[in-house]
């Protein structure tokens, strides 16, 4: 690892002319050029609210817009492209510039690195468009539903006492979002709520949020140092084990898009933990990371300290075992080519 970080510090040019390359020649020839950078995010939140919250009907609160939803989903979607993105051409970086590998004497540890920085800059390019999302459906056309962004995350479901079963049993969150079915008395309150118990994960009920910008914006380079040293180091890890199975490239594809499906970008967390599956969540590194820029990025808060230190951690596992085995591989690389 030493040696690796003495690398990279001793060719801190190459790796800025790299970057600089990389970013030129994304969008090559294209007329819109960089603009691209802001136009495919868009795109792609157009398509996935499309199926997730007109088709598919996903539940993210009866008084959540689509406008609402969207905003949040642009958040995740512009953190996961950049990591999706480094991950799959880091994988092949190696593969792709053999003849420099091969033929001189060439720092190969800048390649991953490189593309790492390149996509974490891209990814600015598109933050500014969810910055004005929030700006605009937050403070100039707010949404009647939104609830006050100092509350914190909204309770999704609180315990309500069944006479039936004598025992507090988990019935959704507010008689003014759900469906009501029946009147139990608060065991709390003394009051009559109308509570209906749902029955599946589409009928858990999320309260919007008020969106708002703030001195939240200062985490940001926290979040963007932690998210680089995690993809590098599955950057560096992939790249050097490409060369020994060549399928790897191919296996990165179909696991990224598992993953993708796996952190919830497209539908509220609750839906997992509410199917039971909350373990997916507690062992997925991208939900905490795309948590927390949320939190920053939409309502104007800390990111969750349990979850950003949880990330910190992995961060810095996955750059060591990464550095190390890239190092390690690093003089069979020529022959592996």
């Amino acid at each position: 690892m030493v040696k690796l970080f003495r690398s990279l510090l001793g060719n801190q040019r190459l790796l800025r002319e790299l970057v600089l390359r990389d970013l030129k020649a994304r969008y090559v020839g294209s007329s819109m050029g960089f603009f691209w950078s802001v136009i495919y995010p868009i795109l792609n939140l157009f398509v996935y609210t499309f199926v997730f919250r007109v088709i598919l009907s996903v539940r993210f609160g009866d008084r959540s817009s689509i406008k609402d939803v969207a905003i949040w989903m642009l958040a995740g979607i512009v953190v996961w492209a950049a990591f999706s993105e480094t991950i799959s051409r880091s994988t092949n970086c190696l593969v792709e510039n053999a003849n420099l590998i091969q033929k001189v004497v060439f720092p190969s540890a800048v390649l991953p690195l490189s593309l790492t920085i390149s996509s974490l800059v891209n990814m600015l390019i598109g933050l500014p468009v969810v910055l004005m999302g929030v700006v605009f459906f937050g403070y100039i056309a707010p949404s009647q539903g939104q609830i006050d962004a100092t509350e914190g995350p909204a309770p999704v479901a609180v315990a309500a006492f069944d006479p039936a079963l004598e025992q507090p049993a988990p019935y959704s969150s507010s008689c003014d979002y759900c469906d009501y079915e029946h009147l139990l008395t608060c065991p709390n309150e003394g009051s009559t709520l109308r509570i209906a118990a749902p029955k599946t994960a589409e009928d858990i009920v999320v309260k919007p949020r008020a969106l708002a910008l703030g001195l939240a914006l200062l985490w940001l380079p926290v979040l963007l140092l932690l998210q680089g040293i995690f993809t590098a180091g599955l950057g560096f890890f992939l790249a050097a084990f490409n060369l020994i199975l060549r399928d790897t490239y191919h296996l990165v594809g179909v696991f990224v898009m598992v993953w993708m499906f796996s952190t919830p970008i497209f539908y509220p967390p609750e839906m997992v933990s509410g199917k039971g599956y909350g373990w997916i969540l507690d062992m997925n590194p991208m939900f905490w990371l795309i948590d927390s820029y949320r939190e920053v990025l939409l309502f104007n808060h800390a990111p969750d300290f349990i979850l950003l230190g949880k990330f910190g951690g992995a961060a810095l596992f996955v750059l060591c075992l990464g550095g190390s085995f890239f190092q390690s591989q690093r003089d069979r690389f020529p022959d592996l080519l």
